[in-house]
């Protein structure tokens, strides 16, 4: 019996310990935080150079707080997107991307907490996109999912009858071994659609 009312007791003040209640009330007697007070933003990259039809660029917005900690503000930001020189419909500005439409320039205005700045954007909208190249468009996306790392392709017999070289160590071996050997599991160059 008085073990049983030992445990009881025991389960009873860890319960009283683990309760919601305990960090209420360790909480209200903390002192509200400082509001935070910013001193600069900064817009990253400081320039944006889109080269041809359809190119990109993500932009971040960051804020600079009095301490000198820095914060990723993008999504609270305003932006406003206003063209230079007469090159209206030069670039588009959507969730937090810029892309080329046409050739001109334009520029950027972000405002955050009282703070405000600019960046440029030259675009070259009116030049076709570059063609896909393997060394520069394919193999950055085996490096990414590890498809030519030691467990994978990249051993040294491959993996289900498909071998690359291991990190991509010879790329033009690679895309030969993607465009021309086993063509039927792989690219067919006469029907590349399919």
């Amino acid at each position: 019996m008085i073990e049983i009312a030992i445990r009881t007791t025991l389960f009873t003040a860890f319960l009283v310990a683990v309760s919601p209640v305990a960090p209420a009330i360790a909480a209200e007697e903390a002192p509200a935080p400082a509001p935070t007070s910013f001193v600069d933003l900064t817009l990253y990259p400081p320039v944006v150079e889109l080269g041809f039809q359809g190119d990109s660029q993500e932009v971040v917005a960051v804020a600079t707080r009095a301490d000198g900690m820095t914060m990723d503000v993008t999504s609270l930001a305003s932006c406003e997107l206003s063209s230079v020189a007469g090159s209206d419909h030069a670039v588009r500005f959507a969730d937090r991307r810029l892309q080329a439409l046409g050739d001109g320039v334009a520029q950027l205005t972000v405002q955050f907490a009282g703070l405000s700045t600019h960046i440029d954007i030259h675009s070259k909208g009116e030049q076709p996109a570059p063609p896909v190249s393997y060394r520069h468009d394919v193999m950055p996306i085996f490096m990414r999912t590890g498809c030519n790392a030691g467990g994978c392709h990249g051993a040294s017999r491959g993996k289900d009858g498909f071998r690359l070289s291991l990190f991509g160590f010879d790329p033009a071996g690679d895309h030969l071994r993607l465009t021309r050997e086993a063509p039927m599991r792989r690219i067919n160059l006469a029907f590349p659609e399919e």
